[in-house]
């Protein structure tokens, strides 16, 4: 027969970090889930504000300049002033003529809430058309 084991010794019986370790590999998915929650709501409210501003820039420039056609920075400021999102030097505009009208295309990169390497997450389109 054999009696009891003896008692670990070293290192095998210590436990002391076993709690940080386990903390650790839950905290890392935890975070990027969080953050990515938080990088989606930011780019849906990006998008909606990028459509709202064509559509209010498409209608501003249909009534400032119902005569002669607006230059490149009237467009780009009349979009930037109107695009209520996080960073509106991050927009950029640009007219073109189309069949029915003038075509309003606005576009706007959505940065990352916690900025790497200066990487964008997307490119977000929106178009209005002006006149018609």
């Amino acid at each position: 027969m054999t009696g009891p084991m003896p008692p670990r010794r070293g290192m095998l019986a210590s436990t002391r970090g076993s709690m940080a370790v386990e903390f650790a590999f839950v905290l890392v998915p935890f975070l990027l889930i969080v953050f990515g929650l938080l990088q989606v709501g930011v780019t849906f409210g990006a998008m909606a504000a990028l459509n709202e501003a064509a559509t209010e820039t498409a209608r501003a420039l249909e009534l400032e300049y119902p005569d002669d056609p607006p230059t490149a920075e009237d467009v780009l400021l009349e979009a930037r002033t109107r695009f209520k999102g996080p960073d509106p030097n991050r927009v950029a505009a640009e007219l073109d003529n189309g069949s029915a009208g003038q075509i309003l295309r606005l576009t706007y990169d959505v940065p990352l809430l916690i900025p790497i390497l200066d990487w964008n997450v997307s490119r977000l389109r929106a178009a209005a058309l002006v006149g018609g």
